[in-house]
């Protein structure tokens, strides 16, 4: 791309996105897009230097619809038909499972994704794996046994979190859920809780037999879920059993907690994992500061799934920050053992770096919401490093 008479010639690094904005994950899945487009947006408005030679970032977006085969066909299209050899996405794990993470290894990839590979989980094989076949990957998460340390953790925003002794988990029945039940019954069993766990199947509306088996336990905290709409079900049933006196909502919406009743408000004490972060409510100046500029690139709209939007809304920004350190926008292992080795300053914490098996550490929100009316102007969130 050719500037005006004298000006420096400005280049472009093709760089696959494999979004989710149809199926299950839309909800998350579309936020989640608008982030990373806005911060190549804002990449573009400033080109970066690499090897002596300005850069801008061509972002190829493909929409999976939250579906394993439609994700492989459009990597392969992306890296056969653009020319794409970096891809960032899908930000909804749990259906590229089978596919995306042996592709990538095989095409030699740089793939920026939250769950390309079982293997990637595994703390037994993940750094071998890390440093051989899967050099290429980065996951744009922590493993889910950090993420359930950091989630566990939030359990203190209770006020009466010295109370609580036991905790009733109620998943969904799939991959990833049963994958954070196994860390997050880890992480309560070896903190010295009373731990059941139960797992609902996709699609599930109707609660009130998993529920009753919840008040019938006498646990003290449900944590439920996760994500919309399920969580918000979940949670609306279970306030109308009263099922349990506390309530914690993970990875369900913060409208969930504040809006279950109305303006008459909650009654039991409710914490809800926002994640990442929260835009509607934000724990610093920095977020405060995206969740504008969200705002206005989204139409003027700041939902209640517009958190999702810092979710890989960083990934480009590590991804240009390894390029430079790489001095080099093509030699793919040079830029992987830069990125690797990076501590970012960037919106999910001032301190992101990769672990030895890649998975990046930031930091999440959790939100305590207060019983009673006007359950909006009674919210107080905390940031947690994962």
């Amino acid at each position: 791309m050719a500037g005006p008479a004298g000006a420096a010639t400005v280049h472009t690094v093709t760089v696959g996105e494999l979004t989710d904005e149809g199926g299950s994950c839309a909800a998350p899945g579309i936020p989640t897009a608008k982030g990373v487009a806005l911060a190549v947006k804002q990449i573009n408005e400033h080109p970066f230097t690499v090897a002596g030679k300005q850069y801008t970032i061509d972002l190829k977006p493909e929409n999976t619809n939250s579906d394993n085969t439609t994700a492989v066909n459009d990597l392969v299209s992306l890296t056969q038909n653009d020319g794409a050899k970096i891809v960032i996405g899908p930000g909804c794990g749990a259906y590229v499972e089978p596919g995306l993470g042996p592709l990538a290894v095989k095409e030699k990839i740089l793939l920026f994704n939250p769950f390309p590979s079982a293997t990637m989980d595994n703390p037994a094989t993940a750094v071998s794996y890390a440093k051989g076949a899967g050099s290429l990957i980065a996951i744009s998460q922590a493993s889910s046994g950090q993420t359930a340390e950091a989630q566990g953790a939030l359990v203190t925003l209770f006020p009466k979190s010295d109370s609580i002794k036991s905790v009733y988990l109620l998943l969904e029945d799939d991959e990833e859920g049963h994958t954070f039940g196994a860390s997050l019954g880890k992480y309560f069993t070896t903190h010295g809780y009373k731990l059941t766990t139960a797992y609902y199947p996709d699609g599930t509306q109707d609660f009130s037999g998993y529920l009753s088996a919840v008040k019938a336990s006498s646990s003290d905290l449900l944590m439920y879920g996760y994500g919309d709409p399920s969580g918000l079900a979940i949670l609306k049933q279970a306030v109308a059993l009263n099922a349990a006196p506390n309530y914690y909502g993970w990875g369900s919406a913060l409208s969930d907690a504040t809006g279950v009743n109305g303006p008459t408000g909650i009654q039991e004490p409710q914490v809800a994992l926002v994640y990442p972060v929260s835009l509607q409510y934000p724990t610093n100046a920095k977020i405060a500061e995206f969740a504008k500029q969200f705002e206005a690139f989204n139409g003027g709209t700041l939902g209640s799934d517009s958190s999702y939007a810092a979710y890989l809304y960083d990934d480009p920004g590590l991804l240009v920050k390894a390029m430079e350190k790489a001095n080099s926008t093509t030699n793919l292992p040079a830029i992987a053992k830069a990125l690797y080795s990076l501590k970012y300053n960037g919106l999910l914490s001032s301190d992101e770096y990769f672990d030895s098996s890649h998975h990046l550490h930031f930091e999440v929100d959790g939100c305590y919401v207060a019983p009673g009316e006007n359950p909006t102007a009674h919210v107080t969130c905390k940031s947690v490093p994962q």
